[in-house]
């Protein structure tokens, strides 16, 4: 075939976009000797998937002892799918040797969820050229690109709004009843990006006879993959992202403390709203350590992270406790550049899935993968591909 080299070019070099976005660019030809074609196709699409493997032991009359199914996990979701006829359609046309350019435009939708890719689940963007050639024969390339949808913690106005968690506990000792444990957490607000601190103000009146060991706040993140056949079944992972132990409180005796829990400024954050099989979560969770083989209290609240701060008009009231050092744990991904915190408190990195962001021209917050970079370059990757 005549069809020397297809190529997929934006004219943004580094093709990630953001919803709404018109992406414009061109299809290049190499044709090193006449060929007749039906039609050349651009098919632009974004979708969805989750996808994980269960073993199950089988049950039943006809089954054997120990035998075991392989079960697949799916669900499949569209975001957007685009096709544009750039040239032929309706007989056949002459590609004579040489260079054939074909100019493109095609605009995003407005609500489009982040490009990312987990163990379990991604959601991608793709633009495939094709070339119908007579008797059946195609030849195409197919290249990746990135979306990237800013999650402004603005537009939630009850995120400014501070929280308040109590709980109580009784513990019972050789028969007899103690007075209670109450435990208060608050924090002046629930969002947050990278690069900040949550203050947590913890309240502890510990009346009970047995003593609270430690206090550990820890900041997790879990994501949720949703798969819908055969079955609807959900898998979970979830990772530390902040581990802190502080003191604890003796028996018959109080004590308030206020924490700040640092956001690793590197921790990488999808904005999944629009995607319908994963979701990504974080939530701080505050757990009282008790000794002799009783049950901790624990107090957990959700909380939300976006990549433009929240907005806090002055004069809001804020707790006046004195910030106390303590022994932090941090977190970090080990699938990104970070920008390293100091290294007091600093402990083995866990991999945590997504994307690197980079500040674009619009000041949008945007990600591209890491495979994508070479020498501070970001690249597109062409997959060249013939069928019969």
């Amino acid at each position: 075939m005549g069809v020397n080299n297809l190529q997929i070019i934006f004219d943004n070099p580094t093709a990630v976009f953001i919803p709404g976005e018109i992406i414009t660019g061109r299809v290049l030809i190499i044709v090193s000797d006449s060929v007749k074609i039906k039609k050349v196709k651009l098919k632009f699409r974004g979708e969805g998937n989750v996808l994980w493997k269960e073993h199950n032991l089988m049950t039943g009359r006809n089954s054997e002892n120990g035998t075991t199914k392989t079960e697949r996990y799916t669900a499949k979701e569209k975001y957007f799918n685009h096709k544009i006829i750039l040239a032929g359609g309706e007989g056949k046309l002459l590609l004579k040797e040489g260079e054939h350019v074909y100019q493109f435009s095609v605009s995003l939708p407005e609500q489009l969820p982040t490009t990312f890719e987990a163990e379990f689940g991604r959601v991608q963007y793709t633009a495939k050229a094709v070339i119908s050639i007579p008797w059946g024969i195609k030849k195409g390339t197919e290249i990746d690109f990135q979306v990237i949808s800013a999650l402004n913690l603005n537009d939630e106005p009850s995120l400014a709004e501070p929280k308040i968690l109590e709980r109580e506990k009784f513990y019972c000792c050789c028969c007899c009843k103690s007075g209670p444990m109450t435990m208060i957490v608050y924090v002046p607000h629930t969002g947050f990006v990278p690069g900040q601190s949550i203050p947590v103000t913890i309240e502890l009146d510990n009346n009970s006879n047995v003593d609270v060991d430690s206090i550990i706040i820890k900041l997790e993140r879990v994501l949720k993959f949703k798969a819908r056949f055969p079955s609807s079944k959900t898998k979970c992972k979830e990772f530390k992202i902040v581990n802190v132990r502080i003191e604890g409180v003796k028996k018959h005796s109080s004590k308030t403390r206020m924490e700040q829990i640092q956001i690793p400024s590197s921790l990488i954050l999808p904005n999944l709203k629009y995607c319908g099989i994963i979701t990504d979560t974080y939530f701080l969770h505050v757990v009282a350590c008790v000794n002799g083989g009783f049950i901790n209290e624990a107090i957990s609240t959700n909380i939300i992270l976006g990549d433009i701060p929240l907005i806090i008009p002055n004069g809001v009231h804020q707790f006046d406790y004195s910030f106390q050092p303590s022994n932090h744990s941090y977190f970090s991904s080990q699938q990104i550049p970070t920008n390293h915190l100091p290294s007091k408190g600093v402990t083995e990195p866990i991999s945590i899935p997504g994307y690197a962001q980079l500040v674009v021209p619009s000041n949008q917050l945007n990600s591209v993968p890491r495979n994508s970079r070479k020498n501070g370059t970001i690249l597109a990757h062409n997959t060249q591909f013939t069928r019969y």
